[in-house]
């Protein structure tokens, strides 16, 4: 068997890169969706890229969409995709953070980098959101979850909240969703 894995080098500097899959384009085919990694000058420049698996022994990917996501402090986003519409495509999901400034917005955009939806979470007001998305009650829309940024209080906020609110059946689709 050979590895037929993709080397993408997206992003300059040293902070890595946050990927979120999903068809934002409607074309039946999941385009990668990057976001530089956190770090106090990531500003969110989000990149869309087609990926071509039909080769054997390498996939190619090709930069088919960019554009920048502002945060309130020019800090970096977290991203997930979902059809958070029903529209049949996924929209890009975003939140701030992690950051000591960052706020709890969540905007939605397009394929195409136009804003959709904005709202406030009111989970935190200090250090971002966490975001992924799945169909939890089986509409064909997917809901957004919404967990705490990267703070002082994450582990304390995150267990309470696998604990009291979601089942071990929702836990286990969210992870095979992310996976």
């Amino acid at each position: 068997m050979k590895d037929s894995g993709i080397n993408l080098h997206a992003y300059d500097g040293g902070y890595g890169v946050k990927v979120a899959a999903g068809d934002v384009d409607g074309d039946g085919t999941p385009e990668l969706i990057t976001v530089p990694g956190s770090g106090e000058y990531n500003r969110g420049k989000i990149k869309i890229w087609d990926v071509d698996t039909t080769g054997i022994g390498g996939w190619t990917a090709y930069l088919s969409e960019e554009f920048i996501v502002q945060s309130s402090y020019g800090i970096s986003i977290n991203i997930a995709t979902g059809d958070v519409n029903g529209d049949g495509n996924y929209e890009i999901i975003t939140g701030e953070g992690p950051h000591r400034k960052a706020r709890d917005e969540i905007k939605i955009y397009d394929g195409i980098g136009e804003k959709k939806y904005e709202f406030r979470s009111y989970i935190v007001r200090h250090y971002g959101s966490n975001v992924v998305s799945s169909d939890l009650n089986g509409d064909g829309i997917d809901e957004i979850i919404i967990g705490s940024g990267s703070g002082p209080r994450i582990m304390r906020s995150l267990k309470y909240l696998m604990r009291m609110v979601m089942s071990r059946r929702v836990l286990r689709r969210l992870m095979l969703k992310m996976v």
